[in-house]
């Protein structure tokens, strides 16, 4: 009943998450169907699974044309793409989940691996053209968080196919692989790097499981991981490799609360933020500009006519926007935050107010 619950209400709740949870459900149908080919499998989870893509794929439609909500026009802009991605996720997880531990282990090294090459690229060359290349504040914690992945990723030689919470692991590591594939495959373009930016997230919960089971591997035997042996058996080897990745994963907390495109701002919005957001939405008539980490919120939460283009050209040098304007401080030190390009600080003195509605129209 629970499940049930949770199937009905996700596609009203988020976007992205419904269409994370549909690949994960397939991969984790393909998981059971792959070790055990009953009835109950085939027909009840396919049955569950189709249910769920009929329905929030309506839903879909839905929000496309009527609500106009935000990712659902990724999936609809490459259609046969997206099934291509959905078939290779398929195809993979038969055949990972049929193969040895050591294949297993290097079905997600592989993946990894072009993550990190696409991001080490990015800090030289922008992958997707016009947007910000990787800065050094984003590419530390990310490269902090190798060492960890990829334990977790040798942590697929110890999951047993024989066991359900197996297939629901590689279903919940599948489901974020494929959409990191189809948004690095569907165009070059800012919507698709932040579709893979917020695509990858999901899959940091399925890794942290597969990197607890090789900690605990580790303490409770010491040499075989399933995938690689360690030298030695001694507690202080083990000791050891378990503080690396603790110290390497300590490292990377950054990575949960700076924003991957820039590093330069929080990726959260504080309170005093949404509160100069709600002043301008509620007081203000007609449309207004600000940067772009608060017109989201704007347009989000308040349905407001706010956007970047005026604000953009003013920090810029340009003539004063001829409508409101949502400052904050940091727009002369770090910069306005005007995806998908870098952050532009300002010259100007006059958007050093702090957060609150600046000029009026004239």
């Amino acid at each position: 009943m629970v499940l049930g619950l949770l199937l009905v209400t996700m596609p009203l709740l988020h976007i992205l998450s419904t269409l994370v949870a549909a690949l994960s459900m397939v991969g984790l149908v393909v998981a059971h169907a792959v070790r055990n080919p009953g009835r109950r499998t085939l027909v009840g989870g396919g049955l569950v699974a189709a249910g769920f893509w009929l329905y929030f794929g309506t839903y879909y439609q839905l929000a496309a044309t009527v609500m106009q909500l935000a990712y659902v026009d990724r999936i609809t802009a490459f259609p046969g793409l997206f099934l291509a991605w959905v078939i290779i996720l398929v195809v993979g997880v038969a055949w990972a989940w049929t193969t040895s531990s050591r294949a297993r282990a290097l079905a997600v090294v592989v993946p990894l691996l072009v993550f990190y090459a696409v991001t080490v690229v990015n800090v030289f060359i922008a992958v997707y053209p016009g947007t910000p290349q990787t800065p050094l504040l984003v590419l530390v914690p990310v490269l902090s968080l190798a060492l960890p992945l990829l334990v977790g990723a040798l942590g697929m030689g110890l999951l047993s196919p024989q066991r359900p919470a197996g297939a629901l692991v590689v279903g919940l590591l599948a489901g974020p692989l494929a959409l990191l594939g189809f948004s690095l495959t569907a165009a070059l373009t800012p919507e698709y790097v932040g579709t893979a930016i917020r695509g990858q997230t999901f899959g940091h919960l399925p890794l942290a499981i597969l990197v607890g089971l090789v900690v605990a591997r580790l303490l409770a035997r010491g040499v075989d991981t399933g995938s690689v042996s360690l030298p030695g058996s001694r507690s202080v080897v083990r000791t050891l490799v378990v503080l690396v990745v603790l110290v390497a994963t300590v490292g990377s907390l950054p990575f949960a609360y700076i924003n991957l495109d820039t590093g330069s701002y929080p990726s959260t919005t504080f309170d005093s933020e949404f509160r100069g957001v709600a002043f301008a939405s509620e007081r203000t008539e007609g449309p207004w500009t600000t940067d772009h980490s608060l017109s989201r919120s704007g347009i989000h939460y308040f349905r407001s006519e706010t956007g970047v283009s005026a604000t953009a050209s003013w920090v810029s040098g340009g003539a004063s926007p001829t409508c409101p304007v949502l400052s904050q401080e940091s727009w002369t030190t770090t910069g306005a935050h005007l995806f998908p390009f870098a952050p532009t600080p300002s010259p100007r003195s006059d958007t050093r107010s702090g957060s609150g509605v600046g000029r009026s129209c004239t």
